[in-house]
């Protein structure tokens, strides 16, 4: 009997092999690399903006509150508070989308979570940002 994700002959989907993020990342010397290739990047950046627009949200609220107390957030507070956010900071399996520029340049610009998100995925996947807010976008069947 098949359960309801399963049609036909597919196979039931797998969760996240990766555990941080669907778009495997690595290190290469102090740079974020994709680790692998991959056969569905509409689906891989689709899934991982989510969780890292979330991420940039509670840093931006974060900072913003840190100011509003008169002291100015810094990189080591961010990784000391943030070290368990995975898809931003990265952990033992792999790096996050975020290296420790990327947090300093978003601590003291303060750019909209939503447009951060897209220029990481953008630096990340080395694609325009036009292509990642494309893909981002939900595609719609034509009549």
């Amino acid at each position: 009997m098949k359960g309801k994700d399963q049609k036909g002959d597919q196979a039931a989907k797998v969760g996240n092999p990766w555990g941080h993020c669907r778009a495997k990342l690595v290190w290469r010397g102090e740079t974020i690399v994709l680790g692998g290739p991959s056969n569905d990047t509409v689906g891989d950046i689709q899934s991982d903006y989510q969780p890292l627009f979330w991420s940039l949200r509670q840093l931006s609220q974060y900072a913003a509150q840190k100011r509003a107390k008169k002291a100015e957030p810094t990189l080591a507070d961010v990784k000391r508070d943030f070290g368990r956010d995975r898809i931003l900071l990265g952990d033992s399996t792999g790096p996050g989308y975020a290296t420790d520029s990327d947090l300093e340049e978003f601590l003291k610009t303060n750019p909209a979570p939503s447009k951060f998100a897209k220029e990481l995925m953008a630096r990340r996947w080395e694609l325009a940002l036009s292509t990642i807010e494309t893909d981002l976008k939900p595609h719609r069947k034509k009549k």
